[in-house]
């Protein structure tokens, strides 16, 4: 997990000065794992229940933030490995950019 903290910077040249602050709280991009198998013709689905509040309980999809320069596809297996213990290699998955919002959020 990755932190922020408010920080700012300025520059200044003869005539005028400029100043720079980045947010403490930075968004970052976020991915949800779908996984589906097919068995006498009926779908199922891989759910995960939710342990910390305000949703503690609740079912979800396995899913979390993407580290910074981590891409997507990465990303996702590397959740679906954290929240369930279940390994998938590239030749399994397919990404479909499908956005989402979410009420999540990292402090």
């Amino acid at each position: 997990m990755t932190s922020a903290t408010s920080s700012s910077s300025t520059t200044s040249s003869s005539s005028t000065t400029t100043t720079t602050t980045i947010p403490a709280i930075i968004p970052r991009a976020a991915v949800a794992v779908t996984v589906q198998t097919v068995f006498q013709g009926t779908y199922y689905y891989l759910l995960i229940q939710r342990k910390n509040p305000p949703d503690a309980g609740k079912w979800s999809l396995p899913g979390g933030n993407i580290e910074l320069g981590e891409p997507t596809l990465q990303a996702a297996q590397r959740e679906l490995q954290e929240e369930t213990n279940v390994a998938s290699s590239n030749d399994c998955c397919q990404w479909y950019p499908y956005p989402f919002m979410t009420t999540d959020a990292i402090v």
